[in-house]
């Protein structure tokens, strides 16, 4: 807890020190001219202290254009003014636009297998589902990535911590309670499936919509973690919060191939480093809110509900093998199987 502590608080100082040397910096390079430029576009807002993917991409523009000398130009595009996230996606395959911050749950679109992930309770703690996407996995997950959906993962972040429920009509601290309620998803086969082995009514759209929607009833409630409904506001027209904690969200900091193709390898070196760098800000970021949200959100009204072991233990029975059964007929035992082997080498990593 103190390394992580030290961690978080060493992100903070990170965030304070791109923030106050972003506009001398500048100044500096006001007379180099960019040799590249990279449009990089997301949905968030602009609020460096809560809004997680717009710390993300200002962290990773000031790594860039700093190591680059000013050859590389980074162009924010925050709240979705280029596009819902799937339309950036497909222009950044095109490179239209040349950086995005994609979910998973986007990326099933092109990648289907990527719904595979949404198993139940897959990971233990945010630590170990962080693991997750490091290392041999990490590097062979990011791998496919590119080949199936032709853009490539510098490195992954994430939308906060495990996820939650949101709930207008009730709290649902037991799974028979989310029975009839219109939850919103992605167009996301494993989180169809899920809700729908919890009797819920599956309810696909964009991120962008869900806000308006809750407001008129046209959804009763959705799942994200803590950071987003801080971020986006949802607990302006949510009442409840249950604490399920039954997924993970891991973002992508993703580049277009082609885009990435242009750089000498040089260039391509700083985005790397970029990228890791931006994934700490984001690992920093997400920690913070996640740890002062429940306090926020019970101030601004929201209930706070959350689970006893017996409880998470009944929703992962309703679900967690069902799942993994859907995914096995879907995509094969054995990519299942890499997948739950995946995660328990994170776990031995983390805390053997």
């Amino acid at each position: 807890m103190l390394s992580q502590t030290k961690e978080v608080f060493g992100v903070l100082g990170a965030v304070f020190t791109l923030a106050c040397s972003a506009l001398p910096f500048h100044a500096a390079l006001a007379d180099t001219k960019p040799e590249h430029t990279i449009r990089f576009a997301y949905y968030g807002g602009t609020n460096l202290q809560t809004d997680y993917e717009h710390a993300t991409a200002f962290a990773f523009k000031s790594v860039v254009e700093t190591k680059s000398g000013g050859k590389i130009e980074v162009k924010l595009y925050p709240g979705g003014v280029l596009g819902t996230a799937e339309e950036v996606v497909e222009s950044m395959i095109e490179n239209r636009i040349q950086m995005g911050l994609p979910t998973e749950g986007v990326l099933t679109r092109w990648m289907p297998k990527l719904s595979s992930f949404a198993i139940p309770y897959l990971y233990d703690d945010i630590n170990v589902a962080r693991e997750m996407f490091q290392g041999e996995f990490g590097e062979k997950y990011r791998k496919m990535i590119l080949d199936e959906v032709g853009v490539r993962i510098l490195d992954v972040g994430e939308v906060g911590g495990l996820l939650a429920f949101t709930t207008n009509k009730r709290p649902i601290p037991d799974p028979k309670d989310i029975a009839g309620l219109k939850i919103r998803t992605l167009a996301h086969d494993g989180y169809i499936a899920f809700l729908k082995e919890l009797g819920a009514s599956p309810t696909p759209m964009p991120f962008a919509e869900v806000y308006t929607s809750m407001q008129t009833g046209v959804i009763d409630g959705h799942f994200n973690p803590i950071s987003a409904v801080v971020s986006f506001k949802i607990y302006e027209v949510q009442d409840y919060l249950t604490l399920t904690e039954h997924l993970y969200g891991p973002m992508y900091i993703a580049v277009s191939e082609k885009f990435f193709q242009e750089l000498d390898s040089n260039e391509q070196r700083v985005l790397y480093e970029a990228a890791k760098q931006a994934r700490s800000v984001n690992y920093g970021i997400t920690t913070l809110t996640e740890a002062s949200g429940l306090s926020f959100l019970a101030e601004k009204g929201m209930t706070i509900v959350p689970l006893t072991v017996d409880q998470k233990a009944a929703y992962r029975g309703k679900t967690e093998q069902a799942l993994k059964e859907v995914y096995s007929k879907k995509f094969g035992s054995e990519w299942v199987e890499e997948i739950l082997a995946a995660a328990d080498a994170a776990k031995r990593r983390v805390y053997e």
